[in-house]
């Protein structure tokens, strides 16, 4: 399984990025790392947003089933919650897209 997040308190640009990375990764699915911001939130309450059906939370993606895990707006490691355990690990795959400079908590990925 392909996992598609970002860092926690998901704002309009990070939840924009899961999204548009998911046309380089058509497989992966979306889950933000916990709850989206209040304004996220409204907003796709309001709007009633196509893609929101698509967007799974933390609880549904099984950890132990993650190949791939596709990061964006964020490289610390300290930001993606209970996704953080798949850092390091042989058997999974970490691809990085951010913006942020680097610092001691980046998340050890093969592709930046």
């Amino acid at each position: 399984m392909q996992l598609i997040t970002s860092h926690l308190n998901t704002d309009f640009d990070s939840l924009a990025s899961m999204i548009a990375v998911q046309k380089l990764y058509p497989d992966a699915v979306i889950c933000p790392p916990g709850s989206m911001s209040r304004k996220v939130r409204d907003f796709m309450a309001k709007q009633g947003m196509p893609f929101a059906s698509r967007i799974l939370k933390p609880k549904k993606i099984p950890l132990d089933e993650i190949t791939m895990m596709i990061v964006v707006d964020t490289r610390s490691r300290s930001r993606i919650g209970t996704f953080s355990a798949l850092t390091g690990r042989s058997d999974v795959t970490v691809h990085v897209y951010d913006h942020h400079p680097q610092t001691p908590d980046d998340i050890p990925a093969e592709k930046f």
